[in-house]
């Protein structure tokens, strides 16, 4: 047998060459533009696995102090409305991302008027307690709606690009160093393949350790010529992360333990998530110059010049945003009627259902609406002269949350007002502000009318309210 298997190799071997051969010939003869066959998948450039550990079991290569290092990463926290953010540049300054505060329509999520960064610290006696930090919502400026579906693709990249947001505290963080910021000149350099960065961030939902914030070492993965010409501010890594991650810090590693504040993690890909992966790709927003300048220009009134200059230059950027949103509830107050539906008419029917039902005090006439909420319709009434007015409001804040026992009636009313215009809620808060007898309800709405128009909106539309005082200066 062994014989025979021995006369046959000669023949094998001729046919494995021949099969080599012929394939060669086969690539060679294809046409220009036709694509070659599916290259590997991209390696890792950090060792395979979940590489992240808890803050103080972490080490990294270069550092000469371990000790000292860890401290620093503290600068990472937690945010007290959800997820992370990190102290970059002076101590009364954060950056996180923009989904953490926004609703589907770009309006401020309730949660974020009363946001904190939550400082975890320890005591001399080893026990740790929190110390929130308020941010002020006058200082608060973040990118434009983040596209709901925005899962791949362009549109993806592109909701990563505008996620983020800037804040300052409304006092100055005591215990902790910031992150400095990578130069602007570093940045391009830094977002080559194969380079060192750390990752810092609360405890993920596909971590599944001890209860610690985290911190990782990984490497940034090669871009696409035509991703990094068009999404520059872009980043990907071969970094572990997880939900709840979101707004932590990238960090530049120099190789020594120096870290500068490089990127804002804003998503990781799916399979993350799962049992037993090794392979991960995070997706992170690197910092531009305009960024750097909306930070700069966050800093307190105590800092220098160069920081006077920047915070001069980022209150003009904010009151032209807000006079622009302002300008926009002026052309939607003075529109044609939006919300239509010709084959029933149910925004109209139930615009006047609320106004009969408060005229005649028949608090049961729309089942879904409890009597304070019809009793504060009554007191916005005078103002709101089209039906999609009145939808709008309903999805409003007290108007939403006095929805009970909701019946299709009531539903088809809420249906028909989700088409109403996202620019009249700050004018909608702006009533519920004035209208409200509730002390902390009217600072509430009040603060949400000026976070969307500012002064603009109260001097054009307010005819009692005075704005609140948000503090910060």
């Amino acid at each position: 047998m062994r014989a025979f298997f021995l006369r046959l190799t000669p023949f094998i071997l001729l046919l494995l060459a021949t099969l080599m051969v012929a394939q060669l010939v086969f690539y060679a003869a294809l046409p220009v533009g036709v694509p070659p066959p599916p290259a590997l998948p991209l390696q890792r450039l950090s060792p395979p696995g979940d590489q992240r550990h808890p803050i103080e079991e972490f080490t990294l290569a270069g550092a000469k102090d371990q000790a000292e290092m860890r401290h620093r990463l503290a600068a990472t926290q937690s945010l007290s409305c959800g997820a992370a953010a990190s102290l970059v540049y002076r101590p009364d300054v954060i950056v996180f991302t923009a989904h953490e505060i926004l609703n589907e329509n770009g309006t401020l999520r309730d949660r974020a008027l009363h946001c904190a960064f939550s400082v975890t610290k320890t005591d001399g006696d080893g026990r740790t307690h929190v110390e929130d930090y308020p941010i002020l919502l006058d200082t608060l400026d973040y990118g434009p709606l983040v596209e709901k579906g925005a899962d791949s693709g362009d549109a993806f990249l592109q909701s990563v690009v505008v996620d983020w947001a800037v804040a300052r505290l409304a006092r100055p963080v005591t215990g902790i160093t910031p992150y400095p910021l990578v130069p602007q000149a570093d940045v391009a350099r830094l977002q080559e393949p194969d380079q060192r960065i750390v990752t810092v961030s609360p405890q993920t939902q596909n971590w599944h350790g001890k209860k610690a914030s985290l911190a990782g070492s990984c490497r940034t993965l090669v871009r696409a010529a035509d991703t990094a010409l068009r999404f520059p501010s872009l980043q990907e890594s071969d970094c572990f992360s997880g939900p709840g991650a979101s707004g932590g810090a990238v960090l530049a590693d120099d190789g020594r333990g120096g870290l500068r504040y490089l990127a804002t993690m804003v998503a990781v890909d799916r399979p993350c998530a799962e049992e037993s992966v090794v392979d991960c790709v995070s997706t992170s927003r690197t910092l531009d110059p305009d960024l750097i300048a909306r930070i700069k220009g966050t800093t307190g009134p105590q800092d220098g010049l160069e920081d006077a200059a920047f915070r001069t230059a980022q209150a003009e950027r904010l009151a032209k945003a807000r006079a622009a949103a302002t300008d926009a509830i002026a052309r939607e107050l003075n529109a044609p009627m939006k919300v239509t539906d010709a084959a029933s008419g149910i925004a109209s029917r139930c615009y006047a259902q609320m106004q009969q039902a408060f005229v005649q005090g028949r608090y049961d006439a729309v089942e879904a609406l409890s009597k304070p909420a019809i009793e504060a319709f009554g007191g916005l009434a005078a103002s709101l002269t089209r039906p999609e007015m009145a939808l709008v409001w309903r999805l409003q804040g007290d108007g939403f949350r006095a929805l009970k026992n909701r019946q299709e009636a009531s539903v088809a009313c809420d249906l028909a007002g989700l088409t109403a215009d996202p620019p009249l809620s700050g004018y909608i808060e702006l009533r519920l502000g004035e209208t409200s007898d509730d002390e902390s309800e009217k600072r509430e709405h009040l603060i949400a009318a000026y976070r969307i128009g500012g002064r603009t909106l109260f001097e054009r539309f307010g005819d009692v309210a005075e704005m609140p005082d948000l503090g910060g200066g």
